[in-house]
């Protein structure tokens, strides 16, 4: 259909990284054409950097043309609120990954800042592929309120005011120190394909 011009783009969500990398790959191999896009869901945050950390490289290879980094905030657990009550950090190792989330609101707390600004002010910045292109960032707000963080932050980064970088440090620390840093969960999960 893309061949038949009746589909311009096609792109891949919603599955871990290195998933997401094999289809891209098979996609290619089997159809000689690569991947356009590639979203990917909180792996370019303060919790999870492994995006640019080595995927982004090798999504390139695959030949995909645009990379998405979506999800900052980690689908809501680098907020104060913790995100959603189904959110699988919560139930990783005991709850030890989703105490760390909360050790870092208080850490960022202490700073006289909250965890919202931080993660956010981490995951606005910029990230390029080889090619020079920009990775675009996704973010989902559920009430003006957020919409006006999100954009503050977006606004401190672009024209480099942030001054979190130092609590941003100590974020991640505190998550290396927990066993968190670059966790990654399951998604779809194998209980999705029960039944």
């Amino acid at each position: 259909m893309q061949v038949e011009g009746k589909i311009r783009k096609i792109g891949i969500a919603g599955f871990p990284l290195p998933f997401l990398l094999r289809l891209a790959l098979l996609i290619k191999e089997q159809t000689g054409r690569p991947v356009d896009i590639v979203q990917s869901y909180a792996h370019q945050t303060l919790l999870n950097s492994t995006l640019s950390a080595g995927y982004l490289a090798a999504f390139e290879k695959a030949g995909v043309k645009q990379v998405i980094n979506a999800a900052p905030l980690s689908m809501g657990c680098l907020t104060t609120q913790g995100g959603p009550e189904w959110h699988p950090i919560r139930e990783v190792e005991g709850g030890k990954y989703f105490q760390a989330t909360r050790d870092a609101v208080k850490l960022c707390q202490e700073k006289g800042t909250t965890l919202e600004e931080v993660a956010s002010d981490f995951g606005y910045r910029p990230v390029h592929q080889s090619d020079g292109k920009l990775v675009p960032v996704v973010i989902g707000c559920k009430n003006l309120e957020e919409v006006h963080r999100a954009l503050e932050s977006y606004a401190r980064v672009a024209y480099d005011r942030t001054d979190s970088r130092t609590t941003q440090q100590q974020v991640r620390e505190l998550f290396e120190k927990a066993g968190a840093a670059d966790w990654s969960w399951a998604n779809p999960t194998a209980a999705n394909f029960e039944d």
